[in-house]
């Protein structure tokens, strides 16, 4: 639960769930430590690193490779790895009765926390179709069906559906409390969504649109070098670079990769210069942009490497930008949320539905073709000189998708 506030009568209570890294924590005007045992308090961080690495989620299995859920029947071995065999199932069916435990407990007390006509937001984002991870799709639902129970009025906020979505939790939506309100976040989603369900729910825009910018000083010195840049007339590009996208692809260095692109584009187009924006803490991101800038120092690029900043920082810094490519889609929602063009590398189909809304469904990109760094880095050359057709599109159609956006606070007197 990432925040409670009191309005009147009436409680407004925002719910997220994250891989879990660490105990969750709870914020805003409540401080909730209290919802945990001391001494389970005192054992916290053992116990996040316990469930992290023992946690099955699908971060670096983007293009259906890797694990698929069946079982692999052991190969004759030694009986050291025969021991260890046991001792890894020993401790993956101890990890899985802590988290059982811990998602009841949780959601027992979290529940009573809860009064009848609280008004309840869950952020259902882009892990509640359960492709990342069934647990975390499943404690969300959990939490949502007990609340609508208890009385509370109960809406989901602009999630998306891939068309690899888990059957066995799309399954749990027909059998929700009628109550509850499904809102999505784009048209294909709210396709599937329906078609994979049965349930009726509400076509809207990413609540990350109502994200306001935020300046600092850093957010100031990013200004200044790009005020820099644009006075010897150069096209500043804003990169992200996914690591998750090249990971899933055989015999593929992501470092090299992103480099090879960055300097195919600058070959092209000489007088652009590049700020490389993190993302995620998780896959290391910021020692990744890190690794590539200090190569493309070396080549004679123009680039800025940024550290991990917040969400409201990094919006600000896209407003600055003339163009932008990612492969996250929060960072493409903070570029448009700004009215700057950008490219979207493309995975698990969520490009699409939020491109379409703009007019500009050309930006999607396959990033199964990053490793053909001359045809790739070709078509992006294009759309970068194509940048100001596709911000007119953008504002022309900005005002319809951030009126949608609201929708996801619609009544809820913020």
């Amino acid at each position: 639960m990432d925040g409670l506030f009191e309005r009147g009568h009436t409680r407004l209570v925002f719910v997220e769930y994250h891989p879990v890294k660490t105990w969750p924590h709870f914020s805003g005007n409540c401080l909730r430590w209290d919802l945990v045992p001391s001494w389970l308090r005192r054992y916290a961080g053992f116990f996040g690193r316990f469930w992290q690495q023992n946690q099955t989620t699908h971060h670096d299995n983007v293009f259906g490779q890797g694990f698929s859920g069946e079982a692999r029947p052991l190969k004759p071995a030694c009986s050291r790895i025969t021991r260890r065999s046991v001792l890894s199932n020993l401790k993956s069916s101890v990890a899985n009765r802590l988290r059982l435990w811990f998602d009841l407990f949780l959601l027992y007390r979290l529940v009573g926390f809860l009064a009848p006509g609280d008004k309840v937001f869950v952020v259902g984002a882009d892990v509640l179709d359960g492709a990342y991870t069934r647990r975390l799709s499943e404690q969300m639902l959990a939490f949502a069906q007990v609340a609508a129970l208890r009385g509370c009025q109960v809406r989901i906020l602009g999630f998306s559906v891939r068309p690899n979505a888990n059957p066995d939790v799309m399954e749990q939506f027909p059998l929700m409390d009628r109550r509850i309100r499904y809102l999505v976040r784009d048209p294909n989603s709210l396709r599937r969504f329906m078609d994979m369900t049965g349930c009726v729910a509400t076509l809207v825009a990413d609540a990350a649109f109502m994200l306001k910018p935020k300046s600092s000083l850093l957010t100031e010195r990013v200004a200044m070098w790009i005020g820099d840049q644009r006075k010897r007339s150069a096209v500043v590009v804003a990169f992200n670079c996914n690591p998750v996208l090249v990971n899933g692809q055989d015999n593929c260095d992501v470092k090299s990769v992103y480099c090879r692109l960055i300097l195919a584009i600058k070959s092209k187009m000489p007088g652009t210069s590049f700020v490389l924006v993190p993302h995620s803490s998780i896959e290391h991101e910021e020692e990744l942009v890190s690794h590539v800038a200090v190569k493309l120092v070396r080549d004679g690029v123009d680039v800025l490497a940024l550290p991990l900043v917040s969400a409201a920082e990094v919006k600000c810094i896209m407003g600055l930008v003339d163009f932008c490519i990612t492969g996250r889609m929060h960072v493409a929602i903070a570029t448009l949320g700004m009215r700057v063009p950008v490219t979207g590398l493309s995975y698990g189909g969520k490009f699409e539905g939020l491109f379409s809304g703009f007019g500009i469904e050309e930006s999607v990109m396959d990033p199964r073709e990053l490793t053909n760094t001359e045809a790739f880095s070709e078509k992006l050359s294009v759309l970068i000189g194509r940048r100001d057709a596709l911000k007119s599109r953008i504002e022309a159609n900005a005002l319809a998708m951030f009126a949608k956006a609201q929708l996801n606070i619609e009544d809820a007197e913020l």
